[in-house]
């Protein structure tokens, strides 16, 4: 924790958390890496951690049983649980619950190199300010299964996927909690543009949840409102700061008119 920041303090916080660990070294290795929590060495040669957020501390114990079962579980917040799972694994730990387990709520759970299960936590597409948020509506004619299947079938979606006179090759897609989406979009000119998307939560046929995790990263919520013979769509991007969303406003917004521009046509030949 920098020398110039002190945690709240009060009576009843949780102030300091003691891990299990088989090689301090290590454990202190992959949590820096993952979560990037601050490395320090205290006045007795103990090593310690602080938080990224500098909220709680805490050290690694050996000779103390790892917490290998879901009992008193410990969740961290990541802004995206779905390449922080991937960062887990590539830093030693293993996915034991995948996106999904907890839905609506996103979440995951690993195991750290010790064999601790830790719980991750990513805020829901709702929450979050105005202004990293960019939203785009339609009402169009057709049924809320008939677009619910434009959305999840990949021989339809692949045919109005993206802004006008774009095309796509998927490569994956599989819509379910912790699903990979892989495409490749192919523009007007020629050019190519490699995307991964993983899905978060589908609730069918109301709601789709998923993550464009390849630059720019932002989640995207869509809601279908059933309005008689007719479906209100909204289509939510959040992304993860106010610079990120002014940067990309100019183009998206044009850009998501677009896509449900070539969805309505899609839904107008699955009538």
């Amino acid at each position: 924790m920098a020398a110039d920041t002190q945690p709240t303090l009060g009576n009843g916080k949780v102030c300091y958390v003691e891990i299990p660990a088989l090689d301090i070294h290590r454990s202190a290795t992959f949590y820096k890496e993952v979560f990037d929590w601050q490395i320090r060495t205290r006045g007795d040669g103990s090593v310690a951690f602080d938080d990224a957020a500098g909220g709680v501390s805490g050290t690694w114990v050996v000779g103390r049983k790892p917490m290998t079962e879901a009992g008193l579980l410990i969740y961290i917040m990541v802004d995206s649980v779905a390449v922080t799972t991937e960062a887990v694994v590539a830093g030693g730990g293993r996915i034991v619950q995948s996106i999904g387990g907890d839905a609506p709520e996103i979440t995951a759970r690993f195991t750290d190199p010790a064999g601790n299960v830790i719980g991750l936590y990513q805020q829901p597409p709702g929450e979050g300010s105005p202004d990293r948020k960019i939203v785009s509506t339609r009402v169009v004619n057709a049924r809320r299964d008939v677009v619910w299947k434009a959305w999840t079938d990949p021989g339809h979606l692949a045919r109005w996927w993206g802004p006008k006179g774009f095309t796509n090759m998927f490569q994956e897609f599989d819509p379910k909690p912790g699903g990979h989406w892989r495409y490749v979009m192919r523009g007007p000119d020629g050019r190519e543009y490699k995307n991964h998307t993983v899905f978060l939560n589908l609730a069918k046929p109301e709601r789709i949840v998923l993550e464009h995790i390849s630059g720019p990263q932002f989640l995207v919520l869509v809601i279908l409102d059933e309005q008689e013979d007719r479906t209100r769509i909204t289509f939510r991007q959040t992304f993860r700061s106010a610079a990120d969303c002014g940067q990309w406003k100019p183009i998206c917004v044009p850009a998501n008119e677009q896509n449900l521009d070539r969805l309505e046509s899609e839904l107008k030949k699955m009538s």
